[in-house]
């Protein structure tokens, strides 16, 4: 596994957008004191997804814009230690302190100030990372950007618990890496950030997410179970149950092979069809639900 230990200090206006374009996505970066500019960052970047833990400072006034042409290859997470920033997004203007966190979403049009004195801890997951876990958890692709309530509570909550989640390995990581090296070990860290994220910040897909973590029964498998139990008596078709849920054939059968392991063609029986069908409507949990064309 290859871990990465990040640090410089003391760097000027230009090397320190370098530097950050390189861990977040294009961006500007401007300050009212460009000389004044004196960037620090101390972390990790974990191997196996990307992620990169860390704490910044810029120690002087400075500005961070992303304009609707460009887009961040990473969401970037902050919470400041000292200090403050502001975040003017979408026509709101969101403060953020050691008790309200920050979460950019790449595809926004953004700017963010941050004040001379704040540090804070940086948290850049990748967007690739952040899809890919996604996807996983609901067992399908995703139909648009995954975008996040930019503010998180740093106090209270599920958002606090997976700030202090960050804070215990960044301490872990300070301490020693030796742990975070061994097989797997850090890539199922990074993971387990991404769930918790997902599962903790309102996002766009925050409602889907909490059906598939529930394990709620899709409503067209419901509907499927009861047009299968009214026609108990009659030998039934693919098409027919397809059409009686209003989803495509093909569709209807990829859900019943993925929860089955049997294809619904070979299946037209009656006796077949009530006994795989049950099984299907009884175990298929609500990440199977297919994109119908």
């Amino acid at each position: 596994m290859h871990l990465d230990h990040i640090y410089t200090s003391g760097q000027p206006i230009t090397a320190a957008q370098h530097w950050m374009c390189a861990i977040c996505g294009p961006h500007s970066l401007q300050a009212a004191s460009p000389g004044k500019v004196a960037f620090a960052h101390s972390g990790h970047r974990l191997g196996a997804l990307a992620t990169t833990l860390g704490k910044i400072e810029y120690g002087t006034d400075v500005t961070v814009g992303v304009e609707p042409h460009q887009h961040l290859s990473s969401y970037s997470l902050s919470l400041p230690l000292t200090g403050s920033q502001e975040l003017r997004t979408a026509g709101r203007a969101l403060l953020s302190d050691s008790s309200q966190a920050l979460i950019i979403s790449p595809q926004d049009s953004q700017q963010l100030s941050i004040s001379g004195n704040c540090r804070k801890v940086q948290i850049a997951i990748t967007v690739a990372a952040m899809n890919s876990v996604a996807e996983h958890m609901l067992q399908r692709p995703l139909d648009a950007p995954i975008h996040f309530e930019p503010l998180m509570d740093a106090l209270n909550g599920t958002s606090a618990g997976w700030w202090r989640l960050v804070d215990f390995h960044l301490r872990e990581l300070a301490a020693g890496d030796a742990l975070y090296r061994l097989p797997g070990v850090a890539r199922d860290l990074e993971t387990t950030l991404i769930k918790a994220l997902l599962l903790s910040q309102p996002s766009n897909y925050s409602k889907d997410l909490r059906n598939v973590s529930q394990g709620r029964i899709p409503h067209y498998l419901k509907r499927a179970r009861e047009f299968i139990e009214t026609h108990a008596r009659e030998d039934l078709r693919p098409e027919e149950i397809a059409y009686a849920v209003d989803v495509s054939a093909p569709g209807c059968s990829m859900v019943f092979v993925s929860t089955t392991n049997a294809p619904l063609c070979r299946c037209s029986s009656t006796c077949a069809l009530k006994r795989h069908g049950a099984r299907c409507w009884r175990t298929a949990p609500a990440a199977t639900s297919p994109r119908w064309p």
